[in-house]
C-alpha cells in the first residue's frame, strides 16, 4: 500500500497525502442538519481522495469510494473520527478485510451494497457504531442472522436489505428497531407471513417491498396496520386491482404497482378511487451489482 504521511496538522485541520496513482474516491462535507438518507448535502463540493486532502477539525465528513474499487487500503489513511458517512459500494471486500470498515466508528450512515460481507461482519459493524441512521446491506452475502442486533440501533430510520436471500426466523427483528421509517427489502422472496411480521414496525413511513413474487393480497391488512406508512412499492408481487384498493384507509402518498395495473380501465378505476394517491408503475431494469456479480462469477 501507498504510504500517506500526515503533511500537517494544526489546531484547526489535518492534512494527508493520499499517494496513489488514481483516485480512490471522493471526500465532502456532511453538514450537521443533513438528513439522515442524504450522501452528499446540495451545493457542497467534494474533493478526490488523490493527493493532498484537506480535513478540518470539528466537522464531518463523508467518503464514497470509487465503483467496484479493487483495494479499499486507502480508507485506512483517513481521519476516523471525522468521518460520520461512508459508502463502499461494489467494492472488493468480505470478511477477511471487513475491520478496516468497523474501525470506523463515528458513522451515522454506511452503505456496503454488492459486496461480500456475511452477517459476521455486519454483526461487528452494528456493535461498533451506535450513531448508525442509515445501514444499506443490499445484494451482500448476509442471511439475516446480523438482523438481531439491530435492535440496538436506537437511532436506525432506513434499512435497505434488497436482493438477499434472508432466512425466515430472522425476519421478524427488523420490527424490533424502534425509530424505523425506511425499509427496501425487495427482491428478498418474501411472503404474506413476513409482512405479517414487519407490520408490527408502527414506525415504518416508506416500505418497498417489491419482486417479492409470493406476496399476494392477503397482506393487504397487515400493510393497513401500519398506520404512519405513506409510500409503498408493491411491484412485482401477486396483489390483484382489489388487493390496492383495499389500501385506501393508510391514505397513501404513492403506490408503485405493475403496469398491468396501472394502464387501461383498471388503472383509471385505482386513481380515480385512490386519489390523492399518486399511482407510479415500474420499468424493469437490473441492479448494477447483480449485473457486476452475474460477469464475475
Amino acid at each position: 500500500m501507498p504510504c500517506a504521511p500526515v503533511l500537517a496538522q494544526a489546531k484547526e485541520r489535518i492534512q494527508i497525502d493520499f499517494k496513489y496513482p488514481i483516485s480512490q474516491g471522493t471526500v465532502f462535507l456532511c453538514l450537521p442538519d443533513s438528513k439522515y438518507y442524504e450522501k452528499q448535502a446540495p451545493g457542497i463540493k467534494s474533493a478526490e481522495l488523490k493527493g493532498l486532502v484537506t480535513f478540518q477539525n470539528n466537522v464531518c465528513y463523508g467518503v464514497k469510494t470509487s465503483d467496484f474499487l479493487p483495494d479499499i487500503s486507502a480508507l485506512k489513511l483517513l481521519p476516523h473520527e471525522r468521518i460520520s458517512s461512508l459508502t463502499v459500494d461494489g467494492a472488493t471486500i468480505d470478511d477477511s478485510n471487513a475491520d478496516i470498515i468497523a474501525d470506523f466508528k463515528n458513522l451515522r450512515r454506511l452503505s456496503v451494497e454488492g459486496t461480500d460481507l456475511t452477517d459476521k461482519s455486519v454483526a461487528r459493524f452494528i456493535k461498533a457504531m451506535p450513531n448508525l441512521e442509515w445501514l444499506a446491506l443490499g445484494h451482500t452475502d448476509i442471511d439475516g442472522s446480523c438482523l438481531p442486533y439491530l435492535k440496538t440501533l436506537k437511532n436506525l430510520k432506513g434499512l435497505r436489505l434488497d436482493g438477499n436471500q434472508l432466512k425466515p426466523q430472522f425476519i421478524a427483528e427488523i420490527a424490533k428497531c424502534p425509530q424505523l421509517v425506511t425499509l427496501e427489502i425487495e427482491k428478498c422472496k418474501l411472503t404474506d407471513e413476513h409482512v405479517k411480521e414487519l407490520a408490527n414496525a408502527k414506525s415504518i413511513r416508506t416500505l418497498f417491498i417489491s419482486d417479492n413474487q409470493s406476496i399476494t393480497d392477503r397482506s393487504a391488512p397487515y400493510l393497513r396496520a401500519m398506520p404512519n406508512l405513506k409510500e409503498l412499492r408493491l411491484h412485482g408481487t401477486k396483489f390483484t386491482k382489489d388487493g390496492v384498493l383495499s389500501l385506501k384507509p393508510l391514505k397513501l402518498i404513492y403506490v408503485k404497482i405493475d403496469p398491468s395495473l396501472a394502464e387501461g380501465k383498471v388503472g383509471a378505476e385505482l386513481k380515480a378511487k385512490l386519489s390523492p394517491t399518486k399511482i407510479t408503475t415500474y420499468t424493469e431494469t437490473k441492479n448494477a451489482f447483480s449485473i457486476y456479480k452475474e460477469l464475475v462469477e
